[in-house]
């Protein structure tokens, strides 16, 4: 809508010029009418019209004045000049400061309406323009900042940028081809991350709570300094580019104060990794991997403070190295006899004797390994355990959530607690049918020569396994159980006059017949044959 203030010191020519027009009907707002320059000078300033219609000869500060004070303040109204034939001087001077018409009076409505028209379907135009302008302004901007988004993404995670124009990883290029303002001065990385060291917390409460003790981070520090920062899969990146004093002081400063902010949003604390410094962006990748082991350092030296790094900290080596092979086969033991007692000791066992001087990244590997050995012996073993892949995932996630070892140690161990519980009480109802199935096979089997390794087979485990299974179930161990039921079927044998005593050993397993008998007396009390004559006389 088009805004007109009306400026005349007459004001029957004010009154005129308000009722020449319906100006609702053309989509105009009459802004009001004011009687000298001073005063309308004010208005204009006050109001921001789109066109003041004013006289030239004015008491105080005439028209002609208005306008070059007007245009001197770079105020964009366009002034249409009412003047009489003896004020035509004036009219050109108008004009050549930029008047956009000169009326004379009396005035003609047909004739100032047409001018109203014309500037309105301009500054619709203009405004369109304006507005497509801005809007590819915009687009480059944001096309821009995508851009940059997407190098440094590339560029961090170490893949290919020379598809972004950029002859080497300097200063110079980056500024050219992105229009960033790098000082070069020194590079830094820093990496925050929130914890709760008095309880639990998820990753998206601390990536959420992180989040916005960086936003603070930042506006505490110089705007020209920060330019990066982005979110990581288990904290929050910020890469710096400044001095020597504003990469080291005013970082510490700036922590110092979010610390604070941070107190008042959650129970928690805010721990930053810093990195060395370099003078090169092409060191940048590496500042941010430095950055990330400070901040795991929180582990072992405590949240809440500020972890420079430390290359020593960090020295190679592998989880081998670290875990006790002696504790591996302890724990591997522990599987094969189901031992669910001992299969917990045996891991702690493990993970409390890790050094203390592993590097946080170790410690976690370690766990994860630990877990891993837990789950895969359980499962050779024949025990579903539901999403092993998943599971292991998870607790990846969740042990790097952990800001402490102990709170490591306790999510490993009731991970694992966990795991036992629910494969023993799945190998309760397990092992009763496997002791069934394997006892059906023996009462089959019991003449040949069957072995532990022949049954075991037969329900798809391991030797050792199934015999701390099956001495579970039936209170005796395989060969007890198999030679008692021989032995009984001995008897039964024995009962039937057709077999000759020598060859009820035959049948029921035995070829050697003096080992039979000598069995047969240990296990009853008397010789085979003596066991007939018995059964006869009581038969009589």
């Amino acid at each position: 809508m088009l805004k007109i203030l009306v400026v005349d010191d007459e004001e029957i020519i004010c009154d005129l010029i308000c009722s020449l027009i319906d100006w609702e009907e053309y989509q105009m707002q009459l802004l009001g009418c004011v009687y000298d320059g001073e005063e309308a000078y004010e208005a204009i300033c006050d109001k921001h019209p789109d066109v003041v219609i004013t006289d030239i000869r004015m008491p105080g500060m005439d028209g002609l004045e208005m306008i070059k004070k007007a245009r001197e303040e770079k105020i964009e109204a366009q002034f249409l000049i009412l003047s009489g034939y003896k004020d035509f001087s004036y009219a050109q001077e108008a004009i050549r400061l930029g008047a956009a018409a000169y009326l004379l009076k009396p005035i003609e409505e047909e004739e100032l309406l047409n001018i109203l028209l014309k500037i309105q379907e301009k500054n619709e135009i203009a405004m369109e323009q304006s507005k497509e302008k801005q809007a590819l302004n915009q687009q480059l901007v944001d096309s821009r900042q995508r851009l940059w988004h997407q190098f440094l993404t590339d560029f961090l995670e170490g893949r290919e940028t020379a598809k972004y124009g950029l002859k080497e990883i300097t200063e110079e290029e980056i500024n050219r081809v992105f229009g960033a303002k790098f000082c070069g001065d020194l590079y830094r990385a820093a990496v925050l991350r929130w914890d709760n060291p008095y309880g639990s917390i998820t990753e998206e409460e601390s990536r959420y709570l992180t989040g916005k003790c960086v936003d603070y981070f930042c506006t505490c520090l110089p705007e020209s300094m920060v330019w990066y920062t982005a979110e990581t899969k288990e904290s929050q990146l910020v890469l710096l580019n400044g001095t020597e004093e504003e990469t080291g002081q005013e970082v510490g400063k700036a922590f110092l104060k979010m610390q604070a902010h941070a107190s008042a949003l959650n129970e928690g604390v805010v721990t930053a990794g810093l990195s060395g410094t370099a003078r090169v962006p092409a060191m940048v990748p590496a500042l941010v991997k430095e950055a990330e082991k400070a901040c795991s350092m929180r582990i072992l030296k405590g949240c809440g403070k500020i972890l420079e790094y430390d290359a020593a900290a960090f020295a190679p080596c592998k989880v081998e190295e670290l875990l006790s092979m002696k504790k591996v086969k302890e724990l591997q033991e522990r599987l094969e006899l189901m031992d669910w007692e001992q299969i917990g000791d045996a891991a702690r066992e493990l993970y409390e004797n890790i050094p203390k001087e592993a590097d946080p990244d170790m410690y976690y590997q370690l766990h994860l390994r630990i877990l891993t050995e837990v789950l895969q012996g359980l499962s050779y073993l024949g025990a579903e355990v539901a999403d092993m892949r998943g599971l292991i995932e998870r607790m990846c996630r969740e042990l790097r959530c952990c800001s402490s070892v102990a709170q490591i140690i306790r999510k490993t161990n009731g991970q694992i607690q966990e795991i036992l519980l629910s494969c023993k009480e799945q190998s309760v109802l397990k092992e009763n049918r496997l002791a069934n199935i394997a006892k059906e096979y023996i009462r089959k089997n019991y003449n040949k020569d069957i072995r532990l390794a022949d049954v075991a087979e037969q329900v798809y485990l391991s030797p050792t396994y199934f015999s701390a299974i099956f001495k579970r179930e039936t209170g005796m161990n395989f060969n007890e159980f198999l030679t008692e039921y021989r032995i009984e079927m001995a008897k039964e044998l024995l009962k039937n006059l057709e077999y000759k005593v020598t060859e009820v050993g035959e049948q029921v397993g035995y070829e050697d017949s003096k080992y039979f008998s000598k069995l047969f007396r240990k296990m009853v009390g008397i010789s085979p044959r003596d066991y007939r004559k018995l059964y006869m006389r009581d038969k009589i």
